[in-house]
């Protein structure tokens, strides 16, 4: 009987570590996400910056060229 309420005991304990190791990971891919959403929005608008000071020194056009070389970004996979 003790053996048995101590497997019993056992059982619930891994189970629950096991929950909290899932919900941990799923917390860590979730932080990942994030992270590489805030990454891509700073380098878009580091490039729209340099878009913008270059037009303006230049007088062109480029920042239409070079939000057209950022395909990704209308591509919701790269989130």
């Amino acid at each position: 009987m003790a053996m048995e309420t101590f497997a019993e005991m056992y059982e619930r304990m891994e189970a629950a570590k096991q929950r909290h190791a899932e919900e941990m990971e799923k917390q860590r891919i979730k932080f990942l996400k994030d992270l590489e959403l805030k990454r891509m929005q700073a380098f878009v608008d580091m490039q729209l910056q340099l878009s913008r000071v270059k037009q303006a020194k230049n007088g062109t056009s480029e920042m239409l060229m070079s939000l057209a070389a950022l395909p990704f970004l209308s591509n919701p996979a790269y989130l």
